[in-house]
């Protein structure tokens, strides 16, 4: 199998993450980035072209621990990246320490979640990432599978997932 590597522009990025990483947040934070999926031998590239960060007033449910959209927001996310003919990239922080893994619940979430997406968006790859202030990990379902992002490119710095323990092991499908 080949790798799945994440590429975003500098600018992409800043823009995640002065959203994604607000000073002194102790609450998750969450947003998506539209992007192609391009196949690179047996792996997949993802490249984001436009970020979509989620205010405090579309969640359903918000604390530090856990988030849920509001519907009407997590459908029009859905209708933009159809309408964009583009793969959803999904970002969500874990704001303490020690935090660069998907949660239980995250996975119950992803589970039940990706498989709709993969179907919404016509097969269209969907990669969710959480972010840590130790790291970070990221997940690609794809028509293959469940696969680990085996790194995060900005530009041509590298971001690479904090464990690979969680993506391979913990992921059932």
């Amino acid at each position: 199998m080949g790798r799945i590597v994440l590429r975003l522009s500098e600018a992409l990025y800043n823009a995640a993450w002065a959203h994604l990483r607000p000073e002194a947040s102790t609450l998750e934070e969450a947003g998506f980035l539209y992007g192609t999926a391009d196949h690179v031998g047996e792996g997949i590239e993802f490249t984001g072209f436009e970020w979509r960060g989620i205010q405090p007033h579309e969640f359903a449910t918000r604390n530090e621990y856990f988030i849920e959209l509001d519907d009407d927001v997590r459908a029009g996310v859905i209708k933009r990246a159809h309408n964009l003919n583009a793969c959803l990239i999904e970002f969500h922080t874990h704001p303490m320490p020690g935090g660069a893994c998907f949660s239980p619940s995250d996975i119950k979430g992803l589970k039940e979640l990706a498989p709709q997406l993969l179907w919404r968006l016509k097969k269209r790859p969907y990669v969710a990432v959480v972010v840590a202030p130790d790291g970070l990990d990221a997940l690609a379902w794809t028509s293959e599978g469940v696969r680990q992002v085996d790194g995060i490119l900005v530009d041509a710095r590298p971001l690479l997932p904090a464990s690979r323990r969680t993506l391979t092991t913990r992921y059932a499908p």
